[in-house]
């Protein structure tokens, strides 16, 4: 039986001086198992005889060679976590080190399943701003008691799951070029009782703003990529009968704010080329259908043959 109470599992590609800041941010203790997955990293970036973590006590480091991703990353640092509680970093975060012990000297006394936490955002200015906002009154979990806020945090630093949760409701993470973490949030906030699920009141993680990062890629690959992975989400949510105003169709909204070209795009492939007339349903819910028609111009730029079938 293993002696780790928490296992934080970091999936890494081509920035292994940020790796290192990462690592260094996890505080130094015996309970704690970290799992670091490469996802093919270009060796002319990485020294991978010198990788951050080989050595390390109660590190472990997996270089994953096929090149699908941060979620097939995490997929395999789920196969060998051995913690009661399972954390997730990105290697260009870090964690808040000292906030981080207390939560961790104190969730092993709670009855809960699933813990979310506070969340600052670094600008590239250095500027610290609240990304996930939570009243810092003491070092202390609360019972979570909005039913609706776990389907939407899909950031898996936002949270900290019991591993024996997510191996009972077999939980993964897709392997999608980007957005993988959607779908495992949606189903893990499904299958999780609002008893089950408590909040930490102070801010464990810093998400770091950089350039070139996967977050901000508008690729067109990326883009479609998530457009897919937004209608999954939202056919999900009505399965489930989760339709309330303030999330359904969210996802969709978020690609929406993020390019009105790509959601007209998506629209007419979905709507006039596949025939999906449940898309005329979804989009209109959440775009001016006459605002869609006034972009139909736009749509010959995207040389529309070529990129429905690259």
């Amino acid at each position: 039986m293993s002696d780790y109470k928490y296992s934080i599992i970091i999936p890494h590609k081509n920035i292994p001086s940020l790796l290192q800041r990462c690592l260094d941010s996890i505080p130094k203790r015996d309970d704690i198992q970290i799992i670091i997955v490469d996802d093919n990293s270009d060796s002319t970036i990485v020294d991978f005889e010198h990788f951050p973590g080989l050595g390390l006590t109660n590190t472990e480091v997996y270089f994953d060679k096929t090149g699908r991703g941060a979620g097939k990353a995490r997929n395999v640092g789920l196969e060998h976590a051995q913690g009661e509680w399972v954390l997730f970093a990105d290697a260009d975060d870090a964690f808040n080190k000292d906030e981080l012990s207390i939560l961790l000297s104190i969730a092993e006394m709670s009855n809960y399943s699933l813990i979310f936490w506070g969340v600052f955002r670094i600008l590239s200015t250095g500027e610290k701003v609240v990304y996930a906002n939570c009243e810092k009154t003491s070092h202390k979990i609360v019972q979570l008691l909005d039913s609706s806020y776990p389907f939407k945090v899909n950031e898996p630093w936002r949270k900290m799951v019991r591993l024996s949760h997510i191996k009972n409701n077999d939980l993964l993470f897709e392997e999608t070029l980007v957005s993988n973490d959607i779908m495992f949030s949606l189903r893990l906030a499904a299958c999780t009782s609002i008893s089950m699920i408590g909040f930490y009141n102070g801010y464990i993680y810093n998400w770091i703003q950089r350039k070139n990062s996967l977050v901000d890629s508008l690729s067109l690959k990326n883009s479609i990529c998530r457009m897919n992975v937004s209608i999954r989400a939202n056919s999900f949510l009505k399965k489930c009968k989760i339709e309330h105003s303030d999330y359904s169709h969210i996802y969709l909204h978020r690609i929406k704010n993020k390019s009105l070209l790509l959601f007209c795009y998506y629209f007419i492939k979905e709507l006039i080329i596949l025939g999906k007339r449940k898309a005329m349903i979804d989009f209109g819910q959440v775009c001016d259908l006459d605002m869609i028609g006034h972009n139909l111009k736009s749509f010959i730029s995207f040389n529309i043959k070529r990129n429905f079938h690259s």
